[in-house]
Order: structure tokens, then C-alpha cells, then sequence
């Protein structure tokens, strides 16, 4: 992906699969690139995919929860701010509880 794709954006959603620690690993890589070219006042909603398939988790809730978290509470100083949640887009579980989030993916001043 263009790191052009990221320039002013007011918000980033980062998927990652439950199921393939490495697309865990990489999310520091593409939650820089978003901070650098991003709105000062970034939200991030992460998500873990493929909460259906539990049995095959390499990824635990609370590691997600402490990357939003630590994250988040990183940008405190230019009020960006991180959530989480976990879906399934093969039983069409979605984070319902974070759409405020997405809904209100605008910089606050």
C-alpha cells in the first residue's frame, strides 16, 4: 500500500488475523507509517479477525487490548486515541460496540 493512501487521515483501521501472530507483529510498521503521515489527532480501531476460529488463536484478546491501550494512551499528548475489537467477516460478527469509533473518525482541535 501507498504511504500516500495515509496523508491527513483522521482515522485507521488495522486488521490483523487471530490465527497468524506474524500479521500481529507487523502492526507497529503500519501503525507508523499512518502516525507519520496521519492527522496529529489519529483514531485507531484495531481488529482482530477470525474471531470464529478460536481454536486456532495465536493472538490472545489481552494482547490486542494492550496494544490499543498502549497505543493509545502513547498519543496522549496530541489526543489521538486507540480501540478494540475482534469480528468475524465469515459469521459476520462485527465490532458493533466500536462503530462510534468508526463513525466519528475526525480529528478533534
Amino acid at each position: 500500500m501507498t504511504r500516500n493512501y495515509y496523508r491527513g487521515a483522521a482515522g485507521a483501521i488495522l486488521v490483523y488475523d487471530i490465527t497468524r501472530r506474524e500479521t500481529f507483529a507487523t502492526l507497529d510498521r503500519w501503525l507508523a507509517d499512518a502516525r507519520a503521515l496521519a492527522s496529529p489527532h489519529l483514531v485507531l480501531v484495531l481488529v482482530g479477525n477470525k474471531k470464529d476460529k478460536e481454536d486456532e488463536r495465536e493472538v490472545e484478546y489481552a494482547e490486542g487490548e494492550r496494544f490499543a491501550r498502549e497505543n493509545g494512551e502513547s498519543r496522549a499528548a496530541s489526543r489521538g486515541r486507540s480501540e478494540l475489537c475482534e469480528a468475524s467477516a465469515e459469521r459476520a460478527a462485527t465490532c458493533k460496540s466500536n462503530s462510534q469509533a468508526c463513525s466519528s473518525l475526525r480529528p478533534r482541535h
